[in-house]
């Protein structure tokens, strides 16, 4: 048994290592006490990383410590320190994260990629979704309580089981047997491609008629509010302003929006059910977001883009979008389509330029294209943009 303590930024952390049984419990007891006294100001931290084992004895060395400061954490738990904590009481006495696996996914296949992640099978059972960024494991946080939320109220998702170390980022682990992305699924059965978009679009109309109740997650239109202030770098005051006009003119809905539905960030499972396994970007407001959202895949990028943006060769693409497209709007009557696609088209515009917010700043040639867009497309002619945004 080894006990060591370091203190910064206003939390102490003491570093349990070996065994804490009745033989070494009071020798820990006594350590743990003295590292207090040595740093009696903010917050303890037990980091369990290197704990083998702890018996009822330390257990009670843990307790001593939880009524003295009222609130205590213990991170880097392993599955059978864990396991201890959960039978006798000790999660719901304490804050208790486990300790993270880490896998490789050397030699794995690659079931969709995107330039912010993958998503890769680890074995027949099991797939993981790597975040290929910082901030990589808050997001997966995030998205696994977003998952959760989602699956409650009704959305056929997939529910991330762990968080794990991969490559040097964060994973989230899905069980998910026999699945492919949409992408991968029609390239392999193009035979399907059809069933497959009008499934498509019915998962996306499940979506778009799931009531969000308040609170729950974050308002999309208030999130384009924040992407539409992250251009005041490459914009005008006043052409701020006007985005702002026509991101608030959206009608308000309360209804689920995934954020990036495209066939590369939905799977399909056996052949028959689609799942949703990315729910990083979900939010709760108007339709239209989501339709732009695939929009901007399907006109504003390149061919090559294109195609590993959204996993399918372009020429499946021709023809997954329009029949997805058809089969989503098919309870509209002529005049409604013509509005909705209308609308889709002018977000459409304002979407690809909050994408900038992303990875496109170090890049001149890009940040013109956005300076076109809003200046030539969206303010040439605001007021009539408004007018059409603003209709039910």
């Amino acid at each position: 048994m080894n006990i060591n303590g370091t203190f910064a930024n206003n939390i102490l952390t003491i570093a349990l290592e070996g065994n804490i049984d009745s033989v070494t419990a009071p020798e820990a007891e006594e350590r743990v006490m003295a590292l207090r006294r040595e740093y009696p100001e903010g917050e303890v931290v037990l980091d369990a990383e290197k704990l083998n084992y702890i018996s009822s004895s330390g257990l009670r060395v843990i307790l001593k410590l939880r009524k003295m400061e009222g609130a205590l954490k213990m991170v880097n738990v392993s599955s059978e320190v864990y396991e201890v904590l959960d039978i006798t009481g000790f999660v719901d006495l304490l804050e208790v994260s486990r300790a993270m696996r880490t896998v490789s996914v050397e030699g794995c296949e690659v079931l969709g990629q995107g330039s912010r992640g993958k998503v890769v099978r680890l074995d027949e059972d099991t797939i993981v979704k790597l975040f290929l960024h910082d901030g990589g494991l808050e997001e997966a946080k995030e998205e696994q309580s977003y998952a959760r939320k989602a699956f409650v109220m009704g959305v056929p998702t997939a529910i991330p089981y762990d968080i794990v170390k991969c490559e040097g980022h964060y994973g989230l682990v899905f069980e998910l047997v026999d699945t492919r992305t949409v992408a991968g699924y029609v390239c392999k059965h193009p035979e399907k491609l059809e069933q497959t978009a009008d499934r498509f679009a019915e998962l996306l109309k499940t979506l778009h008629t799931t009531h969000v109740p308040a609170g729950t997650l974050k308002s999309t239109r208030e999130l384009f509010g924040q992407y539409i202030d992250a251009l005041k770098p490459y914009l005008e005051e006043e052409e701020i302003r006007q985005l702002h006009r026509i991101n608030d003119a959206i009608p308000e809905k309360d209804t689920v929006i995934h954020g990036d539905f495209h066939p590369n960030n939905v799977m399909v499972q056996g052949g028959e059910d689609l799942i949703l396994i990315d729910m990083a970007d979900i939010s709760c407001g108007n339709p239209l977001y989501d339709i732009a959202s695939f929009f901007v895949g399907q006109y504003m990028t390149s061919k090559e883009l294109r195609e590993k943006m959204l996993g399918m060769p372009v020429e499946m693409l021709d023809r997954f979008f329009p029949r997805y497209l058809d089969k989503y709007m098919e309870d509209k009557t002529p005049e409604q389509r013509e509005q909705f696609l209308a609308k889709a088209k002018v977000l459409m515009l304002l979407t690809f330029c909050v994408f900038l917010r992303y990875s496109w700043a170090a890049s001149p040639m890009l940040v013109e294209k956005v300076q076109q867009i809003v200046r030539g497309q969206l303010l040439a002619d605001v007021e009539q943009i408004v007018a059409l945004m603003a209709q039910e």
